[in-house]
């Protein structure tokens, strides 16, 4: 039998992950679930038919006051959970263990030292580190050390590295996005097809969740730079947050406030800020994303969305333009499948935008070149095959 226990916060997840699941689902594994009361109906747990149980993980571990008190009573939680998998472990036996969230690691490290499970951490990008030296950092390490760690980012390896974890107990997973030749056919078709749109202008697009650190600022100030050599310019933003009334305002600052889109991805009409045009849904939003000549990643400290975000664009023959240093290296070849730049200055930013509009086969080369790496190494079909192997290796 092929037991994976999830234990977690699996709900919530980027489709990315979720479709990883599911592809090992319809290869006959089977899924059981030990995850938080807010996640325990999540819709992937259903999908996977998974049989859920709520699991207690105490407090969180970000404030002070809230780790001292989960560190005095981590003993208790390890015990409790010891006793339940010894249970699970009686009628479901030699199962892996995927482990995703901080406390959760912490609190199962023990159980590949007692059982001799098969554990796995699942480090996911945009994943919140520990203090640098701190207690949490030191168990967390600990804890590493019993486990087997999946990480679908060259960043997070680095930081896995730095803190002490062996690399030999690490294991790389590329991310892959679900799409059919048809439908990415059938995307190029729409994108190559809207003639009348694309003379009139020239469209950079992003996708971001407008509460994380982003480089939103540069991107504005790149574009208020680029409006002299590209007078049909114009930059679609699809997300929501907190930021997105700051970034009305930054626009309406930089005078390009009638050039930027803001549109919600969320499916209620949202006002579209200060740029004057009216609410847009997010089936409106499906439209201009087609239109997009440029696709640009402003996240500072990418989540598993924007890696997904970035691969659909790649698939879909959009030119793509990212931060250096992010984690995006696996993806991006530099010069060859995209642009990886240093964001901190717009003026570099600018002048890539620039360059890429100027040059239409360039971008076309751009966007064939990065097509064909996504269906060679970043489908879900791929990725779940690559986990499989990680899941049972020896």
């Amino acid at each position: 039998m092929k037991n994976i226990l999830l234990a977690g916060s699996f709900g919530q997840l980027d489709p990315l992950l979720d479709a990883a699941l599911e592809g090992l689902y319809h290869k006959e594994w089977n899924f059981y679930a030990w995850a938080p009361a807010k996640d325990i109906n999540d819709p992937i747990l259903r999908k996977l038919n998974a049989d859920r149980k709520n699991f207690f993980r105490g407090p969180g571990v970000n404030s002070r006051k809230s780790a001292v008190l989960f560190f005095l009573i981590l003993p208790l939680l390890r015990i409790f959970a010891l006793i339940r998998f010894l249970l699970f472990n009686r009628k479901r036996p030699a199962p892996i263990i995927i482990v995703v969230g901080q406390r959760e690691k912490l609190i199962l490290a023990p159980l590949q030292r007692l059982f001799k499970a098969r554990l796995f951490f699942l480090v996911l990008p945009g994943e919140k580190s520990f203090k640098k030296g701190g207690l949490a950092e030191k168990t967390y390490l600990r804890a590493c050390r019993r486990a087997k760690i999946i990480s679908l980012s060259p960043r997070d390896r680095e930081n896995l590295l730095r803190i002490g974890v062996e690399r030999e107990n690490i294991r790389p997973l590329n991310p892959g996005i679900r799409i059919t030749d048809r439908e990415q056919t059938d995307l190029f078709r729409e994108l190559a097809g809207n003639g009348d749109f694309h003379r009139k202008f020239f469209t950079i697009g992003t996708i971001a969740d407008l509460n994380e650190k982003q480089k939103m600022e540069i991107l504005f100030q790149a574009v208020n730079t680029c409006v002299s050599a590209i007078p049909n310019l114009q930059l679609i933003v699809v997300g929501d947050g907190k930021e997105k009334k700051n970034l009305s305002w930054v626009a309406k600052k930089l005078k390009i406030d009638t050039r930027v889109w803001m549109i919600s991805d969320s499916p209620a009409p949202l006002s579209a800020g200060q740029s004057g045009k009216e609410g847009t849904s997010m089936s409106a939003a499906k439209k201009w994303l087609k239109s997009f000549e440029i696709f640009v990643s402003v996240a500072d400290a990418p989540l598993l969305s924007d890696f997904s975000n970035i691969l659909k664009a790649m698939a879909a023959r959009i030119p793509v333009i990212a931060p250096a240093g992010a984690g995006f290296e696996d993806i991006i070849i530099q010069n060859k499948t995209g642009s990886l730049l240093e964001m901190d200055l717009s003026e570099m930013l600018a002048r890539q935008i620039i360059r890429l509009s100027k040059n239409r086969n360039l971008r076309v080369q751009l966007g064939e070149n990065a097509s064909r790496l996504v269906d060679k190494n970043f489908t879900s079909d791929i990725m779940v095959e690559n986990l499989e192997k990680i899941l049972l290796e020896k």
